[in-house]
């Protein structure tokens, strides 16, 4: 065997849409590559898609690293068949059984999109084999070396570097067409089809919880921040703060640290190291779990872009990105491309299976935007829960307020659930409210009569 071309990738989705119907669905994405080819994504699972929560995976945003398509359509093929013949999954030493199985096909969906960029992915394949960018042509001023724009370098996250991050900053992104590195951004943030067909699909499914996007090489697996440092303690340190522009991107130093909070952070580093142990039992291969500016900061990039969407607004889920910067090499000997397959495969069902445990068909959705209450009187934080396991909502109140924590039951539906909150101050504050079982935090703003 060998490399999948980009005609292959497409024949191969639609392959499985039309042997597997009722398992998995072929999507055309709405907008086409720069040279016109179209682009295809193929969900994978039984509920109706607005129902279950919804892993992502891509590849092929940067042309060479080829792997990344045949990971997705290898992964694919093998839950299909082995949920089909009902049978279990073996990686190397790491298994999954049957059961497992079929808890992944019928309780969430797997969102495969192979090649983010077929322009690239075919150019690299049949002419350069280290061309990294798409394809497109309308910056380049006829010079084929400055054709193309980094697609991983052209979402819309800190995009614009030279004014959020420090002077200073080695930020792993250009605003130069002709960048040697092939790493220009573009001319703005999502002005690409290709990165558009990308955030059409992180913002259409209500329930999209996990987003993991492709690369190689390195053995790594990152999460957010590529921006700066992480931290939990410091809210106002935070992307959307134009009072932080020109101080990102410097490592160990005071000036700046992305905010994350904690619960996300802890969420991240436990289902960073899920992956990691899932990915070592295949073959032995050490994937080190790591935030992505420990690699070097980056502006633009799709995980960041993809996690920090919930903050910039609060209608779309929380969803939880990660990069896997897969083996040692951008194209190996495909003997040893087939391992990787296997193991990253291990990492990423292993992905689907404990998040789909910690979120155990879990919605939360706030109500409350703020409170308005006069001293002596209370009023509820109002909540609106599908659970299909118990919950608890933990209130942290500033001073002269009280609230108790809630426990929720599981039940099937939704419902609204209130926490009552009295005041016994004529000053405001903030609530700060948190899921232990789903890693969500919210904070409501008080205000005085």
């Amino acid at each position: 065997m060998a490399y999948l071309n980009v005609d292959e990738v497409e024949s191969a989705l639609i392959a499985m849409a039309r042997q597997w119907p009722t398992l998995c669905e072929h999507i055309v994405l709405p907008k086409r590559s720069c040279e016109g080819r179209s682009i295809s994504a193929l969900r994978i699972g039984k509920l109706p898609a607005e129902e279950g929560d919804m892993l992502l995976i891509s590849g092929c945003h940067h042309a060479r690293e080829w792997g990344g398509a045949d990971i997705c359509i290898s992964l694919a093929a093998d839950i299909l068949e082995a949920y089909s013949r009902g049978t279990g999954l073996k990686y190397g030493g790491k298994s999954f059984s049957k059961n497992e199985l079929i808890r992944l096909v019928e309780g969430m969906h797997i969102l495969v999109l192979p090649v983010v960029n077929p322009d690239g992915r075919h150019h690299s394949q049949t002419v350069d084999h280290l061309w990294r960018r798409n394809r497109n042509r309308s910056y380049a001023g006829g010079n084929p070396t400055c054709i193309g724009v980094d697609l991983n370098r052209n979402y819309d996250f800190l995009w614009d570097f030279r004014k959020h991050f420090h002077p200073k900053a080695d930020v792993g992104t250009s605003d130069n067409p002709c960048d040697p590195q092939q790493t220009w951004r573009g001319p703005s943030p999502l002005s690409e089809p290709e990165v558009q067909n990308v955030d059409w699909l992180l913002r259409r499914y209500p329930r999209m919880r996990w987003y993991v996007d492709l690369h190689s090489y390195g053995e790594l697996i990152l999460y957010p921040w590529g921006s700066d440092e992480s931290q939990s303690d410091q809210p106002k340190m935070d992307f959307q703060n134009p009072a932080m522009n020109g101080k990102r991107g410097l490592p160990d130093d005071a000036l700046y640290q992305e905010y994350i909070p904690a619960a996300d952070a802890r969420i991240y580093q436990q289902l960073a190291g899920t992956m990691a142990s899932s990915i070592k039992a295949v073959r032995g291969r050490n994937y080190t779990p790591q935030s992505s500016f420990d690699l070097y900061p980056t502006s633009g990039c799709a995980d960041d872009y993809a996690y920090s969407l919930h903050r910039v607004d609060g209608r779309l889920p929380k969803i939880l990105a990660f990069t896997i910067e897969w083996g040692r090499k951008f194209q190996p000997a495909w003997p040893e491309m087939e391992q990787i397959i296997a193991e990253v495969s291990a990492g990423l069902l292993n992905l689907g299976l404990e998040g789909m445990r910690r979120s155990g068909r879990v919605r939360i959705t706030l109500k409350t935007v703020s409170l308005r209450i006069e001293k002596g009187s209370q009023r509820s934080l109002e909540f609106l829960i599908e659970s299909m396991r118990p919950l608890d909502l933990r209130v942290d109140c500033p001073p002269g307020y009280e609230a108790a924590d809630r426990q929720v039951l599981a039940a099937a539906g939704s419902r609204t659930v209130r926490i009552p909150v009295e005041s016994r101050t004529d000053r405001g504050g903030k609530l700060l409210i948190h899921c232990p079982q789903t890693g969500e935090e919210w904070e409501v703003q008080i205000m005085p009569f």
